[in-house]
């Protein structure tokens, strides 16, 4: 059985999202210069990345050789914090933002639930 036939029904309808021409093929098109084209589409940003974004690329590479915090200690606080609310709560609320993930694939045959640890959050909220 194809890993297609498992996924929710509701996902296999969904039409997929079709890309926006990139700048060399509208320059070629147009016979345009490409560096004179200015996309505002795609999420594009004709100024680049931050130099902040950068450095924080540059700061990340030299650790991504160590898995990080499976518990999103850092996140976690940080969601607690900003929102005022107690880290437990933050807790919840992730476990529950890292279990919907479930949702999308798995078929509603009883068959096909999660395992323990993905129904877990759910478990708080019946």
């Amino acid at each position: 059985m194809s890993a297609w036939n498992l996924a929710n029904p509701n996902l296999r309808q969904l039409v997929p999202y079709e890309p926006g021409k990139p700048i060399d093929d509208v320059a070629r098109e147009l016979g345009l210069n490409p560096r004179d084209i200015i996309k505002l589409a795609s999420n594009e940003n004709p100024l680049g990345p931050s130099p902040k974004a950068l450095q924080a690329m540059v700061d990340v590479a030299a650790k991504t050789h160590i898995y990080p915090d499976g518990g999103s200690f850092h996140l976690r606080e940080a969601i607690a914090t900003h929102f005022h609310i107690p880290n437990k709560t933050s807790s919840w609320a992730m476990a529950r933002m890292k279990s919907s993930s479930c949702s999308t694939t798995p078929s509603p045959d009883p068959a096909l639930a999660p395992s323990w640890p993905a129904v877990t959050p759910l478990l708080f909220i019946s």
